[in-house]
This record gives structure tokens, C-alpha cells and sequence, in this order.
């Protein structure tokens, strides 16, 4: 990202589960404290799928 991006991280029933921006310098989301399954990262113009072993 060139710009700061906010974003938020949701599961599977659209409960939010963090928050905050992206920039260039940030290239990992911490998602250590989340169970496993299926979380959606949106973006103002993206939407990916994640999926936590």
C-alpha cells in the first residue's frame, strides 16, 4: 500500500475481530489470539479470505 489503508478482519458471522491501517512498511496482521477458521480482511476497495490452521 502506498497510502495508509484502514482495514478490519471479520469471521465467518461478520463479528469484527481487530481493527487499524496498513501502510508499505506493515506486511503482517497479527491473528495469533484468533481460533481457527475462515476471517475476512476488508479494504476500502479489497476483500480476502484467510484462513487460520
Amino acid at each position: 500500500f502506498s497510502e495508509k489503508e484502514n482495514y478490519q478482519i471479520t469471521d465467518i458471522t461478520g463479528k469484527i475481530i481487530a481493527t487499524g491501517q496498513l501502510n508499505e512498511k506493515q506486511s503482517q496482521l497479527d491473528l495469533a489470539s484468533a481460533q481457527s477458521g475462515v476471517y475476512f480482511l476488508k479494504t476500502s476497495n479489497s476483500v480476502f479470505r484467510l484462513l487460520k490452521n
